[in-house]
């Protein structure tokens, strides 16, 4: 669909889900595209009281070897991106709050 990474990670945010399995599965996505590229290193942090703007120290970070557990009420910003060597960089951004449903948007709109 329109979302790709961000909206098959948010499908999978929920109570219990290890952060490190919805990493994968958007890294998983992303890496069938047939261009060289590098991802990011982390796919997801928490905001709120945990938000912090130096990365070296959040309440929760969605990464491959994360061992974070998403809990009800959890309020992410998912942040999935890909630098393309000698072009430069590409990505996207939501913020989710986790429901027993999988991630909510709160910012519902169109994305292009």
């Amino acid at each position: 669909g329109k979302e790709g990474r961000r909206g098959e990670g948010k499908k999978l945010m929920k109570p219990g889900v290890a952060a490190k399995n919805v990493d994968k599965a958007m890294r998983d996505i992303i890496a069938q595209y047939p261009f060289p590229h590098k991802q990011s290193e982390r796919s997801g942090y928490s905001i709120g009281i945990g938000f912090y703007t130096d990365w070296s120290n959040p309440q929760f970070f969605m990464h491959p070897s994360s061992e974070g557990v998403f809990q009800e009420n959890m309020t992410i910003h998912l942040i999935p991106w890909i630098q393309l060597p000698g072009k430069g960089a590409i990505g996207f951004s939501d913020t989710v709050l986790v429901t027993g449903e999988g991630g909510k948007s709160l910012f519902p709109g169109k994305y292009y």
